[in-house]
């Protein structure tokens, strides 16, 4: 599976659904990935659906660590202070 692509100046993914738009679509299909693994009484279905639910969990994940960067790439650029002479 590929990796989000995020500019620095548009918080959004080549398809044009803004981060902020698709973190909770991800949250929600992971939560149904395990109430539907939890509703299920078959081994082997129960562990795909969790299957499931760990990669929408993860690639949230991955939203959150792409939007920190994209913040801390638009913040201004600390000011540096002399160095003190001895």
């Amino acid at each position: 599976m590929g990796r989000a692509v995020v500019g620095t100046k548009s918080r959004q993914l080549s398809d044009g659904i803004s981060l902020e738009e698709r973190l909770p679509h991800y949250r929600q299909m992971a939560a149904d990935a395990l109430q539907q693994a939890a509703n299920t009484e078959n081994f082997n279905i129960r562990a795909g659906y969790l299957s499931m639910a760990s990669g929408w969990h993860a690639l949230a994940g991955e939203i959150e660590e792409a939007m920190r960067r994209s913040e801390g790439s638009n913040a201004p650029p600390e000011e540096k202070r002399p160095e003190p002479r001895h």
